[in-house]
């Protein structure tokens, strides 16, 4: 007789597998389409990407009036804006010097040492020169970007391609463009001075522990009308002009708090708020400032204008920061609050509408027809009206396993096609992104899966949901069904099953599929005598569109199914197998 197998939409992986019993337990690839699974689109690398310098953490597109379509990106290193396929380095310049003869070549060799008097630069910065020439090198190869590396606070070196013909210094008369500092790659500890208690190590000593926590640069983007506005972690605020061309940088905007953690331009009042912002003597990264209405520059507060500020309470830093309907919510690493546009003469009401809910980064937020997801230290949230702790069926999966450092590096997407929210994640010892746990909102289901994804946006101007890796490479998404052009392996993994209770051995000779297969879809049937034992059975057939069943034999206490594919075009969805089981007897 046949037994229709009906397993639950969404993975559970809170109890061990026999536990789990008509439920799925694992998956790599898969999401829950109106309850039943099926492989999750492809994606495609976006033609002629450049590389980028850095791993990026932030995206964000708009169209300026023109019908143009810009992308800025924010690595670790660099700011850029990808516009048609090319990329332009958008990175705000921190000094400008002018310099003379300052490059000593040594001949036969490709590193040119460069004399600026307190030229400010840390390991890996970058600058660009302008103007040189130089007898034994050349020139084109001077008047580019180049990476530092650090002598001293006089000297620099820097690589060029054709190695030096003789061993002069020279260059002329040069101008010095150096970039803001670079950020750091991933968080750590900071373990340098004052990152613990006075006397807690021996004089000399590097502490062993600390409550310093060094973030990742990470940038905040958003567009004020056509013109892009940005900063970083301790940050200034910085304009990049559209009208003026592609070719420009951004710069510094006038009168703006000198650091910063996060920005955003708050609709449809259009003011310009920086948070985690300068007092004028000190950052405070629970203080909110904002400039006056439509205005970049007019930060003092005045009784004319709307410009202001205001300190949050409940937690220690701001953190992140989302546009909801009608107002702005702001997570701080305790708790939530609203940001509301009242009018003069305060312009915005604040009020704290969470505790104990605070947000693990800054892109771990996504928000869905005014209802908004996060992720917290140790829970996934929402907030509809009320906070409430979102119920995780792979709880233990993902924060058992998250790295502790990584907080900086969670990104959450949403693609609005699949009603999914998805969050990227390092697991530990991982430098980058490496997994991901999606929520699928309409159907209340979470499943996971592997994949290095660094930043994600589902922007309404673009057709696909578009993502990039931690080496600059953009993706669209949903784009076919295989990984850029090769197979995509894709699996799912039931809990295990039995018959009674398990006291019965269990023989399954016949197992009738109900797929939707292009390709082919391997399935397999394993057995254990014990829920701790190790498989005793397993048993392996393909399935394509035509076939109708499969001849099977495997005999134990308990069983699981798991399907699977790796080849190019393979697509496919599933609905509720039916097996042929009967009890064999005992043992």
């Amino acid at each position: 007789m046949l037994t229709k197998l009906q397993l639950s939409p969404g993975i559970f992986r809170e109890d061990p597998s026999l536990s789990s019993e008509g439920l799925w337990y694992d998956c790599d690839k898969i999401r829950f389409n109106q309850g039943k699974p099926e492989k999750i689109g492809g994606w495609k690398s976006v033609e002629a990407t450049p590389s980028l310098i850095g791993v990026p953490r932030s995206m964000h597109t708009w169209r300026i009036n023109n019908g143009n379509i810009y992308t800025a990106i924010g690595t670790h290193k660099k700011l850029y804006i990808l516009s048609e396929l090319a990329v332009i380095d958008i990175t705000p310049i921190r000094e400008s010097q002018a310099l003379t003869d300052p490059f000593a070549a040594s001949s036969g060799s490709t590193t040119v040492t460069v004399t600026d008097v307190g030229h400010g630069s840390e390991n890996g910065d970058y600058v660009t020169f302008s103007g040189a020439v130089h007898a034994d090198l050349v020139d084109s190869e001077l008047n580019t970007n180049h990476e530092i590396t650090l002598v001293d606070e006089d000297t620099y070196t820097i690589e060029v391609s054709t190695a030096a013909t003789g061993s002069t210094t020279s260059g002329g008369s040069v101008t010095a463009d150096y970039e803001i500092s670079i950020g750091n790659i991933t968080e750590s500890p900071g373990f340098g001075w004052g990152a613990a208690a006075w006397g807690l190590e021996e004089w000399g000593d590097a502490r062993t522990v600390t409550s310093v926590e060094l973030s990742a640069r990470i940038w905040s983007l958003d567009n004020f009308g056509e013109d892009l506005v940005a900063t970083h972690e301790g940050g200034g605020l910085y304009q990049w002009d559209a009208s003026v061309g592609v070719g420009d940088r951004a710069v510094i905007i006038t009168n703006a708090p000198i650091q910063n953690e996060l920005t955003m331009v708050t609709t449809p009042d259009r003011h310009l708020v920086a948070f985690g912002s300068h007092d004028g003597s000190n950052q405070d990264l629970m203080l909110i400032k904002w400039a006056d209405q439509e205005s970049l520059t007019d930060w003092t507060a005045t009784a004319t204008n709307t410009a202001g500020s205001q300190i949050l309470s409940g937690g220690s830093r701001i953190l992140a920061r989302i546009r909801s309907q009608g107002q702005t919510l702001i997570w701080t690493d305790a708790g939530l609050h609203s940001m509301q546009y009242i009018g003069p003469p305060y312009t915005f009401g604040f009020r704290e509408i969470g505790q104990n809910c605070g947000v693990v980064g800054k892109n771990a937020v996504a928000s869905v027809q005014s209802v908004n997801y996060w992720m917290g230290v140790n829970n996934f949230y929402v907030f509809d009206g009320a906070v409430k702790v979102l119920p995780c069926s792979v709880h233990s999966y993902v924060f058992d396993n998250i790295d502790p450092y990584a907080g900086d590096r969670v990104v959450a997407g949403v693609n609005h096609k699949f009603n999914e929210i998805i969050w990227f994640y390092a697991t530990n010892g991982s430098p980058s992104n490496n997994r991901y746990v999606v929520f699928n909102y309409a159907e209340g289901v979470w499943y996971i899966g592997s994949m290095e994804r660094t930043a994600w946006e589902n922007s309404p101007i673009r057709q696909y949901p578009r993502a990039i890796d931690a080496s600059g490479v953009l993706y669209d998404h949903e784009r076919g069904n295989d990984a850029d052009d090769s197979a995509m392996t894709a699996y799912i993994e039931s809990s295990e099953f039995d018959i009674g209770d398990g006291d019965s051995v269990m023989l399954v000779s016949k197992v009738v599929p109900d797929c939707n297969v292009t390709g082919n879809v391997d399935f397999y049937i394993k057995s254990r005598a014990y829920p701790q034992g190790s498989i005793t059975n397993e048993v392996s057939q393909t399935i394509s569109s035509n076939t109708t069943k499969l001849d099977v034999r495997v005999r134990g206490r308990s069983a699981s199914i798991y399907l699977s594919s790796d080849e190019i075009g393979d697509n496919w969805r599933i609905g509720d197998f039916r097996l042929d089981m009967k009890p064999d007897g005992k043992r």
